[in-house]
C-alpha cells in the first residue's frame, strides 16, 4: 500500500508540521509512506495543480491534513477567505481514476466569525459551505478528532462520511527536575500556572490575569508562548499593558516563544497547565501538556468537555465564569487527590499514544481500498 501525506511539514513552524512529523515514522512501520509538503501561504492556481499531481502521482491513497489555509488565501481589508482552490485540489487527485483520499479535518472556518457586517454572513455561509463539501464530496473518509468538529460542520451540511479518531500523544518528554526548572525560570517557590501555546483572544488569557489576581501572592500565570497573527501581536501588547497598569510583572509572567529546547524546562516548572479558551473544537496542546503528566484545567467545551467526560483525565470548569475558575485552581494546586488524575492520564496516553493512532489511520487506508477491488471486481 503506497500513500502520500499532505500536510505542512518540518521546518515549517506550526502544531500540524510537528504533529505530521511524527505520524509520518510512525505510520511508516505500517505502509509505504511518502510527505508531499504544503507551503503557505499561496495564492496561485498552479501551484495547487502541481502540488495534486504530485500527490497523486504513484499512489494508492492520498491522506490530506486539511486546513483551509493551506489552500490558498486572500484578504480584502479586514475579510478573509481561505480555501478556494480546495475544489481545483482534490478533484485533480481524484479525477481519471486517482487514488482514493482520506482528510483529517484539524480546524473549521465559522462563518460567524469570519465576515464583516450582518449582510455578508449568507454570501461568507455559502462560500465555505461549497469549500468544505467539495473536500468532503471528494473523500473517501473525512477523520476528525471529536465530536465536536462534525457538529461544528453541521452549520453548513451533515457530515455522513466522517469517523473520530482522536488526536494522538505524541511527544515523548523529557523530565526534568521541578525545582531546579523553576530556579531557571526565577519561579522559586512560585506555584507555576502555565498558559502553553500560541496568545490568541480567544484563549482566555485576560480571564486568567483577573483569576490569578484574586487569589494567593505565591500562584504566578506563566504565559509561554508568542502570537501568531498581526491581531494576535496586538492582543499581547494589550495583555502586558494590563499587566502594568494593574501592577501585577511580579504575578503574571511571559516567556515568549518556546523553542523546542526549552520546552522540557518550562513543562518542568510547570504545576498546572490552564486552557481557559472561549472556543475550541479540538485542542493538541492539551495532549501535549498530558504527555508531561500536567494537571490539566480547561474550559467545559468542545474536545475538553469530550476527553473529560470519556476519559476524566482533566479537569474542567464553567466557561468564563471566574468563580468557577478560582475554585478549580485553589483546589488543583493543593495537591488534593493528584495521583487519581495522574493515573487517569496515564490510562489516556495508553489508549491515544502516536502507535494505536496509526495503527487505526491505516486500517481506514486498508478498508477503503479493499472497498474499491471489490468494486472493480464485481463483488461489492
Amino acid at each position: 500500500m503506497r500513500a502520500k501525506f499532505i500536510t505542512t511539514y518540518p521546518p515549517t513552524n506550526c502544531g500540524i508540521a510537528t504533529y505530521s512529523s511524527y505520524y509520518v515514522k510512525t505510520i511508516g512501520k505500517l505502509c509505504d509512506m511518502s510527505v508531499v509538503p504544503v507551503e503557505r501561504p499561496k495564492a496561485n492556481p498552479l501551484y495547487f495543480v502541481k502540488l495534486a499531481l504530485t500527490a497523486r502521482k504513484g499512489a494508492d491513497v492520498v491522506h490530506v491534513q486539511y486546513d483551509c489555509g493551506f489552500f490558498g488565501t486572500i484578504s480584502i481589508g479586514k475579510l478573509s477567505l481561505s480555501g478556494m482552490y480546495t475544489p481545483l485540489f482534490y478533484l485533480l487527485v481524484r479525477a481519471f481514476g486517482g487514488p482514493k483520499v482520506v482528510t483529517t479535518i484539524h480546524e473549521l472556518q465559522d462563518a460567524r466569525k469570519n465576515y464583516v457586517g450582518r449582510w455578508l454572513y449568507r454570501p461568507m455561509h455559502l462560500y465555505y459551505k461549497a469549500v468544505y463539501w467539495s473536500m468532503a464530496a471528494l473523500s473517501s473518509v473525512v477523520l476528525v478528532h471529536t465530536r465536536g468538529t462534525i457538529e461544528s460542520m453541521s452549520q453548513y451540511f451533515a457530515l455522513k462520511n466522517a469517523e473520530i479518531v482522536p488526536h494522538a500523544v505524541f511527544i515523548q518528554p523529557a523530565f526534568l527536575p521541578k525545582e531546579e526548572c523553576k530556579a531557571k525560570l526565577g519561579l522559586s517557590g512560585k506555584r507555576v500556572v502555565t498558559m502553553f501555546g500560541y496568545v490568541s483572544s480567544s484563549k482566555g488569557h485576560e480571564l486568567a490575569i483577573e483569576a490569578i489576581r484574586g487569589m494567593p501572592a505565591d500562584i504566578v500565570l506563566y504565559i509561554a508562548g508568542d502570537a501568531r497573527t498581526p491581531d494576535d501581536k496586538a492582543f499581547v501588547l494589550g495583555l502586558k499593558e494590563k499587566v502594568r497598569a494593574l501592577d501585577m510583572q511580579e504575578r503574571v509572567r511571559f516567556h515568549g516563544y518556546v523553542r523546542d529546547e526549552d520546552t522540557p524546562v518550562v513543562m518542568g516548572a510547570t504545576d498546572l497547565i490552564l486552557m481557559p479558551y472561549s472556543h475550541i473544537v479540538q485542542s493538541g496542546a492539551v495532549n501535549f501538556a498530558l504527555a508531561y503528566l500536567k494537571p490539566v484545567l480547561a474550559s467545559d467545551i468542545g474536545g475538553f468537555a469530550e476527553i473529560a467526560e470519556k476519559y476524566g483525565c482533566i479537569e474542567t470548569f464553567t466557561p468564563q465564569d471566574i468563580g468557577s475558575l478560582r475554585e478549580k485552581l485553589a483546589s488543583m494546586l493543593s495537591g488534593d487527590d493528584m495521583n487519581s488524575l495522574i493515573d487517569k492520564i496515564r490510562g489516556y496516553i495508553r489508549e491515544v499514544n502516536m502507535d494505536t493512532i496509526a495503527a487505526r489511520t491505516a486500517a481506514v487506508y486498508k478498508r477503503i481500498l479493499d472497498r474499491r477491488g471489490e468494486t472493480e471486481n464485481g463483488t461489492g
